[in-house]
């Protein structure tokens, strides 16, 4: 956050245009899941004059949606995201090397949070398309932490079609690589991730060596500060405790998910954690706490999966039919006017 208000006050000073900066200000703050302050540096992206950074505000506010579970708003962004993707493709083949690489940056997080989104609302084929192009792309020499970003998405799951075992073993191949390129390239974030992902692969297989990758995910991204993955590695650590018959370590863990109220922020994480609670709640015979959680979960789950997918898409056609009449109405008094122009010239 620190070099990201430098450079937004060096913008400043200079009289440049800030987009870039306030954009790098606004992922810090989604990340600390401080999602209000990131709404509005977002709004503000969206004005700038340079029309790269306004597309990546725009995938940003994708990612902040949905990360709130608000579908309705996704779509509404994904719009604005693909008419300035347009507009910046008539101008590309001019931008320097350095906004050639800030534009591959933006097009793979722009497929990449696509494809997470349509994942969680159980579109898998439509998820799997998104990233398709990703895979035709040299993103490593052009950009290391994309490319990380491509790896980890491809092998946490949902994203290779064939049998458990080849699905199993060419998932945990990306994670591996992921891991492996994070690591030696001194990148915590995914070094973290794919951690985690190689510990939900773990679990049915090797649960000393799922226990260890988890509690390591969990104090990387300590270390990184990141509240929403910190609270995802308190909860795939309770499921390892979980599977190890260990069930009131499960619930320690799924406290500590939860215990910062910015969690709260998030439906589906809060939906998986509250899933867990239940789930260990009931393996300790303890029903009352079990259906408590079994009821919050399923509140949760009623607003954050594929009927809000519909919802939004309803809502989404009904917005873009109303500009549609509005631009037809006003087509149509403009050609009234021209008509009784004319007529009224002729006589």
């Amino acid at each position: 956050m620190c070099y990201a208000k430098l450079a937004l006050d060096w913008c400043v000073k200079h009289d440049v245009d800030s987009g870039e900066a306030i954009n790098n200000m606004a992922f810090v703050n989604i990340i600390r899941m401080e999602y209000p302050h990131a709404e509005l540096l977002l709004q503000s992206a969206e004005q700038s004059g340079n029309q790269l950074e306004r597309y990546v505000a725009y995938i940003q506010h994708m990612r902040l949606c949905q990360r709130r579970s608000d579908n309705t708003a996704f779509y509404l962004y994904l719009e604005k995201a693909k008419e300035c993707r347009k507009r910046i493709s008539k101008d590309s083949a001019n931008y320097s090397e350095r906004q050639q690489k800030r534009l591959l940056y933006a097009h793979t997080e722009y497929a990449i949070v696509n494809s997470t989104y349509y994942y969680y609302v159980g579109l898998l084929n439509t998820a799997r398309m998104q990233v398709a192009p990703l895979y035709r792309i040299d993103i490593l020499s052009a950009d290391t932490s994309q490319y990380l970003g491509f790896l980890y998405h491809v092998g946490s799951g949902g994203m290779i079609e064939g049998s458990a075992s080849v699905v199993y073993r060419e998932e945990s191949e990306y994670l591996q690589r992921c891991m492996d390129v994070a690591k030696n390239a001194g990148y915590i974030f995914f070094h973290a991730n794919s951690l985690e992902s190689i510990a939900e692969h773990l679990i049915d297989t090797d649960m000393k060596e799922a226990d260890s990758c988890a509690h390591e995910a969990l104090r990387l991204f300590t270390i990184y500060g990141d509240v929403y993955q910190i609270a995802g590695a308190y909860r795939t650590c309770a499921s390892v405790r979980f599977n190890q018959g260990l069930y009131t370590d499960a619930v320690a863990y799924l406290n500590k998910a939860c215990a910062n109220p910015l969690v709260h922020r998030a439906p589906d994480l809060m939906a998986s954690i509250y899933e867990q609670f239940s789930m260990a709640y009931s393996a300790l015979n303890m029903k009352p706490q079990s259906d408590y959680y079994r009821n919050k979960y399923l509140d949760l789950q009623q607003n954050t999966r594929q009927d809000r997918y519909y919802e939004s898409r309803i809502e989404l056609l009904h917005q873009l039919s109303v500009s549609q009449r509005l631009y037809i109405i006003s087509t149509l008094f403009i050609f009234i006017l021209l008509v009784a122009f004319v007529v009224r010239a002729r006589w």
